[in-house]
């Protein structure tokens, strides 16, 4: 499965003002993470191969839900909106 673009060399004919796109694709996905926070916001993460190196990429939580729906390891971690009583914060 591709996630982005694949690592391929563009050369346009006149000059790009846009950032180059190349390499920033994900060859393979290894697992999806989401994390849910207290106040009900999702953080969603998508670890894997890009060209040559791991890479982990922020995605909407849509497409954590369709990835772990397709099969790929999915972990969902929470996190309290405040501290538990009797806990030090800093």
């Amino acid at each position: 499965m591709v996630l982005g673009t694949t690592h391929v060399q563009v050369r346009p004919r006149v000059p790009v003002t846009r950032p180059p796109t190349a390499g920033l694709g994900m060859r393979r996905i290894r697992w999806v993470r989401v994390e849910v926070k207290g106040d009900g916001t999702a953080v969603c993460q998508v670890a894997g191969i890009g060209h040559r190196l791991p890479v982990v990429r922020r995605v909407s939580l849509g497409t954590a839900l369709a990835l772990a729906a397709e099969g790929v390891p999915c972990l969902v971690r929470s996190t309290p909106a405040e501290p538990p009583p009797g806990f030090a914060a800093g």
